[in-house]
């Protein structure tokens, strides 16, 4: 509790930090609480849609909430945005972790 708590001072100090949001997104997903790490993910994507790392972890949280065709979006809209930067490591992922949802469904 003590990380979230310097996380949430560190996220009062600057509220634009994606990195800060991102790791207080991981941090609720650990603790288990599942919908502020949503929110938090949402949060990121609205402030800057290429911060790239949230779009599996956004995806996998959708995953977890049974939310597959939600998910589905999340990982197309990481692809396009991989393939736009650039980002082969990012595409691969997104490209397998969106297959292997399809496969499961």
């Amino acid at each position: 509790m003590e990380r979230i708590n310097q996380l949430l001072q560190m996220h009062q100090e600057d509220p634009e930090d994606l990195f800060v949001i991102y790791a207080l997104a991981k941090e609720m997903e650990y603790t288990g609480n599942k919908i502020a790490a949503l929110e938090y993910y949402k949060n990121i994507r609205n402030k800057n849609e290429d911060y790239i790392g949230l779009y599996y972890h956004l995806g996998k949280l959708l995953e977890s909430l049974d939310q597959q065709e939600e998910a589905l979006e999340v990982y197309d809209e990481g692809i396009a945005i991989a393939e736009k930067i650039k980002d082969k490591h990012a595409l691969q992922e997104l490209v397998n972790a969106r297959t292997n949802l399809t496969m499961e469904m």
